[in-house]
């Protein structure tokens, strides 16, 4: 069993991938953050996110994976909804 310790920032949401390879988080801060889930096993365990997205603006509500996880739709509490690819994963 894995503990994940986001002591810092409140997560509202998290999302895992389908494949279960990463997953992404949303926070009042208002940013959308991508996690590698192999990075929370062992000596390799990292509290860095791979990618952070905070051009929304407001504290992100709920999000959720579309287009077969290649994007993420983020709702904020100013009502806007954002959809952008999670592009980075095709870098890794």
């Amino acid at each position: 069993m894995h503990v994940l310790c986001l002591c810092i920032v409140f997560y509202r949401r998290v999302r895992v991938s389908d494949d279960q390879t990463y997953f992404a988080t949303c926070s009042n801060d208002g940013t959308v953050k991508m996690w590698e889930s192999s990075r929370l096993d062992g000596r390799s365990a990292t509290n860095r996110s791979r990618y952070t997205y905070n051009k929304q603006g407001g504290q992100i509500k709920t999000m959720t994976f579309c287009d077969s996880a290649q994007s993420i739709a983020a709702a904020s509490d100013s009502g806007a909804i954002h959809v952008f690819r999670s592009v980075i994963w095709t870098y890794m």
